[in-house]
C-alpha cells in the first residue's frame, strides 16, 4: 500500500484536528488584512476621484467639433477594452495590456469631461462583474482605479490645452502632445495602481516585473493606442465612415498583440518549466518536495492556491490532502475517507488529460464543482504512475489581472504535475534511501549513525545546567539462544526487545540498535544520576520479562552502563566509550552500572600503549625471561617457566601485569605469544646443545585457545629446532577454562594428543568446576602464589594450599606451587607432598644467558644430586639486580 505524506494511524474522531489550525488561522489573518488594505486604497482612490471631478470638472462642456459622441457609447467601448486583453508578463506579475487608451483619448474631444469619467466607471464595472466575475472588492478597486486615471488624464488634457475652443479642434496637432501626456499620466497611474494592488495580496512585487510593465504597457502601448484614438476622432470629426478600415487596423493589431503574448507566453512556460524542474529536486524528503511543488506552480501559473490530494493504495483511499495558499503558507489534512473527496476531485480524476474550470464557463456542471469547491477557477490533473491514479493535484483562483485559466496553461500545468509525479517518486526513493542508511533494517530502530547524530544534537542543546546520559545495552546468552534455535529465532528476540525499549522510553528520548545484541539509549535531559538509573531500571525490568518465541519461552534480560555529560564527558565519542565500559563492568556485576574512571582500561594512555606494543613485537623489541622450578624434595632444577618482559624505550620496565592484558585486549597477545615460543624453543635447543636438560612452560591466554591454528603453529615451530612437545609445558588460566569450556577442551585435546604437557595455571581463583577439571587432559595444576604466601599468616590459605594438592594427587595430577619465598614454605609444601617449587627464594625471572650459568654453577639437574640437605644454606638463592620488582611472573 502507498502511503501519502503524513498517513499514520487515526481514529475517526481525530482526522480533522490533524489541521494545522494555527496556520490556517495565519493565512485567514493574513487575507482579511490584505482585503482591508485593498478597500482602504480604493475608496482613497475614489474619495480623490470625486474631489478632482467636483473642483476641477463640473461645470466643463466638450470641445466643439463636428461629431458629439454619446457617454453611453463610449461606456461601451470601455467595456469591450476590459474584455478584449492582451497579458503580458509573466507568473503573477502579468500585466493586462488593453486599448482603453482609445476610448479615454477620444472621450477628451468628443465627450464633456464628466461624460468621460461616468462612461469609465460604468463601462469597466459592466465588464469585470458580468463577463470577468471578479470578485466584489476587486471590482471596487479596479473601478476606483479606473475613475481615477480617468479623472486625471482629462485634468491634465484639459490643463494643457487651454480653454480657447478653436485651438482645441482635434484635427489641430498643436492639441496632440496634450493627448499625448494625459494618456501618459492615465497610464502611469494605472500601472502605479496595478503595483500596489500586487503588493497588498501578494505581499511582494518583481522589480523587473514592475519594470517591464511600464516600458512595454505604459509607453510603448500608450503611445500606439494613442496614434489610434487621435485617428478615430478626426475620422469621427470628419467621415465616420472611414472608422471601418481604421477598425481592420485596431483589429489587426490586437492580434498581433495577441500573438506577441502568446509567443512570449510559450517562452516563459519553458523558463518556468526550467525553474520548477530546478525547484522539486532540492529536497529529498517527501513533505518537503510537496510543499516546494505546490508553492512553485501556484506561483509559476499566478494562482492564489495550489493543492494536492494523495491517495493511498491503487487509489481506494484514504487521502490526505495539502494546500499552499498565497503566502506560502502550508496546510494539511486528513486522513479522510475517499468517499469525502470533492466533486472538482472525482471529476478530475475521471478525465485523461486534467479538468479546466474557467471563471467564464457556461457549463452547469463546472459551475457547481467551482461553488462546491469555493474556487473562482481552476485547473486539477490527476496524479498518474504506471500502477494508477495516485492522487490529483490542482490550482485555484487565477491571480492575473482580467485573466482567467486557458488552454495553454492547461497544457504547462499537465507538464508541471509530470514532473512533480516524478519529484515525488524521486524524493521517496531519496527518502527510504535515508531512512535505510539511518535506521537497523532489523529493528527500524535508528543505528549508529542516527544515533550519534541525535546524542550530538542534544549536546549541542543543552544548556548549562542541564544533563544527559547515554546508556548501553546487550543482551545475555545471546549466543547461546541464536546458536541453539538458530538466528531466525535471535532476530524475532531483537526485535521484541527493540520494540520494549521504544515503547518505555520517556518522552524525547532515542533508543537505537548499534549491531548485533547492543544497544542504545539517550536522554537529553535528566536531574540526576539517580534519574537516569530509575530510567535504567524501567528498561531493564522490560529487558527481564520473559519472552514468548513461538512456542517456547525464553529468558533474556541484559545488563545497562550509564554515562553522564558533562559529569563523564562532553562529546558523543566519550560519552559512548564510557557508557561502553560501564556496560562491561555491568556484565560482571549482573547490575546496572555507572561510569567509574577506575574502570577505564582504554585511556589514552593505554592506547598510546597498545600503539607501541605493537611496534615492539614487530620490530622484536620485547625480551623472554626465564624463572626456575626445583623440586620441591631434591632441590633439583626441573624446568624453567618463559615470561615476557619488555623495557619502553621512553618509560622503562613496563611490568607485564600492564601490557599482557593490553595485549590480549587488542588482539596482539597472538603474535606476542608466538614470539615467546619461538624464543623458549631456540634456548632450550642452546641449553639442550650445552647439556641442560630443562623442560620450558610457556603460558596461554583463552585467546590463544579460540586460534584454530594454534596446534599446527606450535608443533611446527618446535620441529624447526627438533624440540619434543613433551619438553613444553602450556599454561592455561583457571579463568580462561570457565569461560568457554567447550572451545577449551576441544582445543586442549588436540595439544594433549600432540605430546605437549598441559598444566592449569593460578589455580584457586577462578572457582571452576571439579567437572571440568576432570574432563580437561591435564597433567599438572598450578596453585596460585597468593595463597602460597598467605600460608604463614593465615590458617585459610594453609588449609586451601593442602586441599589443592590432595585434589590434585587424588586426580593424578602433579602439583607446583609458585610464590615460594621462604625456606619455611619449602619444606611444608615438600612434607605435604607438592612436587615442584617456584618463586622468589628460588629465584626471580632472569635474562637466559644469567640463568645458565646459575644453573651450571650451582644447582644440579634432574638427576644429579642437589646441594647437601634442604638446609637454607643449601638453597640460597640466585640474586641477579637485572629486573625491578615490579617485573615479578605476572
Amino acid at each position: 500500500m502507498r502511503r501519502a505524506p503524513g498517513l499514520k494511524r487515526a481514529t475517526t474522531d481525530d482526522r480533522r484536528a490533524r489541521t494545522t489550525s494555527s496556520d490556517h488561522r495565519r493565512t485567514t489573518l493574513l487575507r482579511r488584512q490584505s482585503d482591508r488594505a485593498v478597500a482602504e486604497v480604493g475608496l482613497a482612490l475614489l474619495v480623490g476621484t470625486i474631489g478632482v471631478c467636483s473642483l476641477r470638472l463640473v461645470g466643463l462642456g466638450r470641445l466643439p467639433s463636428g461629431v458629439e459622441v454619446p457617454w453611453w457609447a463610449l461606456a461601451v467601448a470601455f467595456g469591450l477594452t476590459q474584455v478584449f486583453t492582451v497579458n503580458i508578463g509573466r507568473g503573477t506579475e502579468t500585466h493586462s495590456f488593453s486599448l482603453s487608451e482609445i476610448p479615454l483619448v477620444v472621450g477628451f474631444y468628443l465627450v464633456s469631461p464628466l461624460g468621460v469619467v461616468a462612461a469609465r466607471v460604468i463601462g469597466t464595472a459592466v465588464a469585470l462583474t458580468a463577463v470577468r466575475r471578479q470578485r466584489p472588492l476587486k471590482v471596487a478597486f479596479n473601478v476606483s482605479l479606473s475613475a481615477a486615471e480617468t479623472a486625471a488624464g482629462v485634468m491634465v488634457f484639459r490643463g494643457l490645452i487651454g480653454t480657447g475652443a478653436g485651438t482645441a479642434a482635434v484635427d489641430n496637432p498643436s492639441t496632440w502632445k496634450a493627448a499625448y501626456g494625459a494618456a501618459l499620466v492615465a497610464s502611469v497611474i494605472g500601472a502605479a495602481g496595478a503595483t500596489l494592488l500586487t503588493r497588498l495580496t501578494s505581499g511582494q512585487v518583481d522589480h523587473g516585473d514592475v519594470r517591464r510593465m511600464f516600458i512595454e504597457g505604459t509607453l510603448v502601448g500608450q503611445v500606439a493606442n494613442t496614434s489610434l484614438a487621435l485617428c478615430a476622432a478626426n475620422m469621427l470629426s470628419g467621415s465616420p465612415v472611414a472608422l471601418i478600415p481604421l477598425g481592420c487596423v485596431i483589429t489587426v493589431l490586437v492580434l498581433a498583440y495577441r500573438g506577441y503574448a502568446s509567443l512570449g507566453r510559450r517562452y516563459e512556460n519553458l523558463q518556468r518549466l526550467y525553474a520548477f524542474t530546478r525547484e522539486t529536486q532540492r529536497h529529498a524528503d517527501e513533505d518537503g518536495a510537496v510543499t516546494t511543488m505546490l508553492d512553485a506552480a501556484r506561483r509559476l501559473l499566478g494562482a492564489e492556491r495550489a493543492e494536492l490530494v494523495l491517495i493511498a493504495g491503487d487509489g481506494a483511499g484514504p487521502f490526505v490532502q495539502t494546500r499552499v495558499d498565497a503566502v506560502s503558507e502550508r496546510m494539511t489534512e486528513g486522513p479522510f475517507p475517499i468517499s469525502e473527496l470533492s466533486p472538482v476531485w472525482l471529476a478530475a480524476a475521471r478525465t485523461g488529460g486534467g479538468l479546466m474550470l474557467p471563471r467564464t464557463t457556461a457549463d452547469p456542471s463546472k459551475r457547481h464543482w467551482l461553488a462546491a469547491s469555493g474556487w473562482r477557477d481552476g485547473l486539477a490533473v490527476p496524479f498518474r504512475q504506471e500502477d494508477g491514479i495516485i492522487g490529483i493535484m490542482a490550482l485555484a483562483d487565477r491571480t492575473t489581472e482580467g485573466a482567467t485559466f486557458e488552454p495553454d496553461d492547461l497544457a504547462l500545468f499537465s507538464v508541471l504535475v509530470n514532473h512533480a509525479v516524478v519529484a515525488l517518486e524521486n524524493s521517496r526513493l531519496l527518502g527510504r534511501l535515508q531512512h535505510e542508511a539511518l535506521h537497523d533494517a532489523l529493528t527500524g530502530l535508528p543505528n549508529r549513525a542516527f544515533f550519534r547524530e541525535r546524542v550530538e544534537a542534544a549536546l549541542r542543546e543543552r544548556t548549562p545546567d542541564q544533563k544527559l546520559a547515554v546508556m548501553l545495552m546487550d543482551l545475555d546468552r545471546f549466543k547461546e539462544l541464536n546458536d541453539t534455535l538458530g538466528h531466525h529465532a535471535g532476530d524475532q528476540l531483537l526485535i521484541e526487545v527493540g520494540r520494549r525499549l521504544d515503547l518505555r522510553l520517556p518522552d524525547g528520548a532515542t533508543v537505537a540498535r548499534l549491531g548485533g545484541d547492543e544497544f542504545a539509549v539517550v536522554l537529553p535531559d535528566v536531574e540526576d544520576v539517580n534519574a537516569a538509573i530509575a530510567v535504567a531500571r524501567q528498561l531493564s525490568t522490560a529487558l527481564h520479562t520473559p519472552y514468548e518465541l513461538g512456542e517456547m519461552t525464553i529468558d533474556a534480560g541484559g545488563s545497562v552502563g550509564i554515562a553522564l555529560c558533562p559529569d563523564h564527558g562532553v562529546d558523543a565519542s566519550a560519552l559512548l566509550q564510557r557508557a561502553d565500559i560501564a556496560m562491561y563492568a555491568a556484565k560482571s556485576s549482573g547490575l546496572i552500572e555507572v561510569y567509574a574512571p577506575h574502570r577505564d582500561e582504554n585511556s589514552p594512555t593505554r592506547l598510546a600503549l597498545a600503539s607501541e606494543l605493537r611496534t615492539a613485537v614487530k620490530e622484536r623489541g620485547l625480551e623472554v625471561w626465564y624463572q626456575p622450578q626445583a623440586d620441591a624434595h631434591s632441590g633439583a632444577i626441573t624446568g624453567v617457566e618463559a615470561l615476557a618482559r619488555w623495557k619502553h624505550p621512553q618509560h622503562g620496565w613496563v611490568p607485564p601485569e600492564e601490557f599482557i592484558p593490553v595485549a590480549e585486549r587488542s588482539g596482539l597477545i597472538h603474535q606476542l605469544t608466538a614470539l615467546v615460543i619461538e624464543e623458549a624453543a631456540n634456548q632450550w635447543k642452546r641449553w639442550n646443545e650445552a647439556g641442560l636438560d630443562l623442560e620450558v612452560a610457556v603460558n596461554l591466554s583463552m585467546r590463544n585457545l579460540q586460534d584454530p591454528d594454534l596446534v599446527a603453529r606450535i608443533v611446527d615451530r618446535l620441529a624447526e629446532v627438533d624440540m619434543p612437545p613433551a619438553a613444553l609445558t602450556l599454561e592455561i588460566t583457571e579463568s580462561s577454562v570457565v569461560s568457554d569450556p567447550l572451545r577449551t577442551l576441544d582445543t586442549l585435546t588436540q595439544l594433549a594428543e600432540s605430546g605437549f604437557v598441559l598444566a592449569v595455571d593460578d589455580f584457586g581463583t577462578g572457582y571452576s568446576s571439579l567437572t571440568y577439571l576432570r574432563q580437561l587432559p591435564v597433567r599438572q595444576v598450578k596453585i596460585d602464589k597468593s595463597f602460597v604466601l598467605g600460608m604463614g599468616l593465615d590458617h585459610g590459605d594453609e588449609a586451601i594450599v593442602r586441599s589443592v594438592i590432595d585434589l590434585g594427587h587424588n586426580l593424578g595430577l602433579a602439583v607446583v606451587a609458585e610464590g615460594v619465598e621462604t625456606a619455611g614454605a619449602w619444606r611444608r609444601l615438600a612434607a605435604w607432598g607438592c612436587e615442584s617449587v617456584q618463586g622468589f627464594y628460588l629465584s626471580e625471572a632472569v635474562p637466559a644467558p644469567a640463568l645458565t650459568d646459575w644453573v651450571s654453577q650451582r644447582w644440579t639437574v634432574h638427576g644429579n644430586l642437589a646441594p647437601t640437605g634442604l638446609a637454607a644454606s643449601a638453597l640460597a638463592p640466585i640474586r641477579i639486580p637485572l629486573a625491578p620488582a615490579p617485573l615479578r611472573k605476572r
